[in-house]
C-alpha cells in the first residue's frame, strides 16, 4: 500500500515564504526566547531520563521504592535525570533492606546517571572489562571509559556523553494472506546529552530507519490515511533482499534543552513527546505520535506540580509543501493529597490560526475555556482528571477520565447523545507480586465513547500528523490489557502481553461517520442520539506476545519474540496470524505502539 505514497521534503520556495513563516511563528518564538533569557542557576538535569528496550519497568519500581516527595508527581512524564537522582538519594538514606531486583534497578540507574566510577587506563578493572572483550589499542583507550557510555567527556564547564542507537529486528508472519512474509526493522543512529557550565543541559537523538510493518500495524495505517505508527514524514522502501515492495524509510530526530528559571520553576524547549499518566496507555496525552515542537514550564512548590506545555503540531500529512500548522496549549495541576495519593486536572485547547500562534494562550494561569469563548468558541477544548495511589513500596492503582464534551442532562437521560464524549481508564501495577520479588504484573481497562477526540472542524481534532495523541486506535472502543514480566536472572527476562479490544470499524468510509476514526469530521454522523461503544460494525481484536530477552549490558537487549493476532467482525474471521522474530537493540527508546 505504501508504494502509492509519494512524499518528498522541499525547502521554502522563496524569501517571502521564510518571512511569512517567521511572522506566523513570532508569538511562539518570542515566548521560547523569553524562557532562554531567564536562565538562572541549575541544580539538576531536567532532561528526560531514557527508558530503553530491555529495561523492563525499573523506573516504576524505583519511584515506588523511593516514596513520595513534595512536588514530584508520578503521572507527569517524562521523568528527568533529576527525578531519578533524588529517588536514589532517598532510597540510600531510608535504611531499607533491598532485594536483588531492587539492587539491580539501582545499579542500572547509577549507570544512566554516570555515577559509576570511570575506568582508568591500566587498572585491574580495565584489564578485566576490556581485554576480555577483545578491545585493544585505540578502541581500548577511546570508548566505554565510563560505564554505560561509549563516549564520556568531563571537563571544566562541559560534560558530554554519547551512545550508539541500534535496533535490528527480523521475523516472519504466517496466515496473513497477501500481507504474509518478512517483517523487519533496521535502525542506526546516535544519542548524546550533556551540560555547559552546570546551567544549561542538552540532549538529542537521531536515527535512520527502514522497516516493513507488522500486519496489525498495516491495518492501523490503512485506517489512518496510510500514516506510519509514530512517524511523520516517510518514503516508500523496496528491498530485493527481503522480497518486499511495501516497506517504509524514514529519518527521525529529537532534541531539547533544559534549565531552571528559579528554585522552583524550570523549563524545557525542544522536539519530543511529553506524556501524562502512569498507565500503559494514556487517554489524556500519550507518546505514540510523531515527535513535535514544544515549550514547557514546570513549577514545583510544596505539594503542587503545575505544568504548562505549548506545542506546535501538523494537520494532516506532509506532501510537496508545508503542512498546515496547529497548536495545543495545556496546563496541568497536580496535588499530593497524602504521601501516597496524588490527583490532578489538565485543560487542553487545540486551535489553528491563519497568522500563527494565538498569543492569548501564552497566559500560563488563565482558564483556556474563557479564552476560547472570547475567540468565538471555535477551538477544541478538552479536560482530563487523573489519580494515582501508591500501595506500600511495590504497588500502584491509577485512573483517568477525559471529557471532550459533556451534557449532564443527556448523560442521565441515557439517550446516547453523540456529543457525550468521554474516555475512562482504570489500572494497576504490582511489583514483586505474590511475594515473588522478580515478578511484575499489570492490568488496565480503557473505554472511549464514539466521537471522542474528533471535532466538527477537522483540522483541530486531537491528532498530530494523522496520528491520535491519546489511544492509537482513536475512539468508540473498549480495551483490556494484561502484562507480566519475570526476571529469571540479572540479565535474563521473560515477559508477556495480552490485549483484547472491541471497536467500531475504523476502516469505514467517513459518511456516515460512526465515531471510531477520529480523522473524520464529526458533522458527518448519521444521527444525533442512540450511540453506544462499538454498537455499529464492531471489530474484535486479540493480540498476545511472549518475549525472552537477554541484557548483555545496560541499554542493550538480545531478544526472541512470538506474536499472535486475531481480528474478527460479525460477518468474518480472519485466520489467526502468528509471527516469530529475533532482534538486537541498543539504546533504543521505548514508546507506545499500536498494541
Amino acid at each position: 500500500m505504501f508504494t502509492n505514497v509519494k512524499l518528498r521534503a522541499t525547502p521554502l520556495g522563496s524569501f517571502q515564504s521564510v518571512v511569512d513563516y517567521i511572522g506566523a511563528m513570532k508569538g511562539f518564538l518570542l515566548f521560547c526566547l523569553l524562557l532562554l533569557g531567564l536562565v538562572g542557576s541549575l541544580k539538576g538535569q531536567l532532561l528526560p531520563y531514557p527508558t530503553y528496550q530491555g529495561d523492563g519497568q525499573h523506573l516504576e519500581r524505583l519511584s515506588l521504592l523511593a516514596g513520595s516527595a513534595d512536588g514530584q508527581q508520578l503521572a507527569i512524564r517524562p521523568y528527568t535525570y533529576q527525578n531519578v537522582a533524588s529517588w536514589l538519594q532517598r532510597i540510600d538514606t531510608s535504611g531499607l533492606t533491598l532485594s536483588a531486583q531492587q539492587q539491580w534497578d539501582i545499579e542500572l540507574a547509577k549507570e544512566r546517571l554516570a555515577l559509576v566510577n570511570r575506568v582508568e587506563q591500566g587498572s585491574d578493572e580495565e584489564r578485566g572489562l576490556f581485554a576480555k572483550k577483545g578491545l585493544t589499542g585505540w578502541l581500548n583507550k577511546s570508548f566505554y571509559r565510563q560505564r554505560g557510555y561509549a563516549i564520556a567527556v568531563e571537563r571544566p564547564g562541559l560534560k558530554f556523553y554519547a551512545n550508539p542507537v541500534l535496533n535490528f529486528e527480523f521475523g516472519n508472519q504466517s496466515n496473513t494472506g497477501t500481507t504474509s512474509g518478512a517483517v523487519f526493522t533496521n535502525t542506526r543512529g546516535a544519542t548524546v546529552r550533556g551540560e555547559v557550565d552546570g546551567k544549561v543541559w542538552f540532549q538529542t537523538t537521531l536515527y535512520e530507519n527502514q522497516a516493513r510493518l507488522q500486519s496489525w500495524e498495516r491495518e492501523w495505517s490503512s485506517a489512518y490515511n496510510n500514516a506510519v505508527p509514530g512517524v511523520g514524514f516517510f518514503k516508500p522502501y523496496n528491498s530485493s533482499i527481503f522480497d518486499i515492495s511495501d516497506g517504509v524509510d524514514f529519518f527521525q530526530a529529537t532534541g531539547e534543552v533544559g534549565f531552571n528559571l528559579t528554585k522552583h520553576i524550570s523549563a524545557r524547549f525542544g522536539h519530543g513527546n511529553p506524556r501524562l499518566g502512569t498507565g500503559y496507555r494514556s487517554l489524556i496525552l500519550d507518546n505514540f505520535a510523531d515527535p513535535y515542537l514544544f515549550a514547557e514550564i514546570d513549577t514545583r512548590v510544596w505539594k503542587i506540580h503545575y505544568r504548562n506545555v505549548f506545542s506546535q503540531m501538523k494537520d494532516g500529512r506532509q506532501t510537496s509543501a508545508f503542512s498546515n500548522r496547529k497548536f495545543i496549549a495545556s496546563h496541568t495541576l497536580g496535588i499530593q493529597l497524602t504521601k501516597a495519593w496524588e490527583v490532578g486536572i489538565t485543560e487542553m485547547t487545540v486551535f489553528q490560526r491563519e497568522n500563527g500562534f494565538d498569543a492569548q494562550y501564552l497566559n500560563p494561569i488563565i482558564l483556556y475555556r474563557a479564552v476560547e469563548q472570547d475567540n468565538g468558541s471555535t477551538d477544541n477544548a478538552l479536560i482530563g482528571l487523573y489519580s494515582n495511589l501508591r500501595i506500600g513500596k511495590t504497588a500502584e492503582v491509577y485512573g483517568q477520565i477525559l471529557f471532550d464534551e459533556f451534557k449532564f442532562d443527556e448523560l442521565i437521560g441515557r439517550t446516547g447523545w453523540w456529543a457525550n464524549k468521554q474516555a475512562i481508564q482504570v489500572g494497576g501495577k504490582w511489583f514483586g507480586a505474590f511475594g515473588q520479588e522478580r515478578l511484575d504484573i499489570g492490568a488496565e481497562f480503557n473505554s472511549i465513547r464514539p466521537f471522542t477526540f474528533g471535532h466538527r472542524f477537522g483540522p483541530i481534532n486531537y491528532v498530530h500528523y494523522d496520528q491520535p495523541l491519546a489511544h492509537p486506535w482513536g475512539a468508540d472502543l473498549r480495551e483490556f490489557q494484561f502484562r507480566v514480566g519475570y526476571k529469571i536472572k540479572k540479565d535474563w527476562r521473560i515477559s508477556g502481553q495480552f490485549v483484547n479490544m472491541v471497536q467500531g470499524d475504523v476502516a469505514l468510509s467517513p459518511s456516515p461517520h460512526i465515531g471510531a476514526n477520529i480523522l473524520y469530521n464529526n458533522n458527518l454522523r448519521g444521527r444525533d442520539f442512540d450511540y453506544a461503544i462499538a454498537d455499529e460494525r464492531p471489530v474484535k481484536r486479540t493480540y498476545a506476545k511472549v518475549q525472552l530477552s537477554w541484557q548483555p549490558f545496560a541499554g542493550a537487549s538480545l531478544h526472541a519474540t512470538y506474536d499472535y493476532y486475531q481480528r474478527s467482525t460479525t460477518t468474518s474471521l480472519i485466520p489467526n496470524q502468528h509471527g516469530v522474530s529475533f532482534g538486537f537493540s541498543m539504546n533504543t527508546i521505548q514508546r507506545s505502539g499500536v498494541f
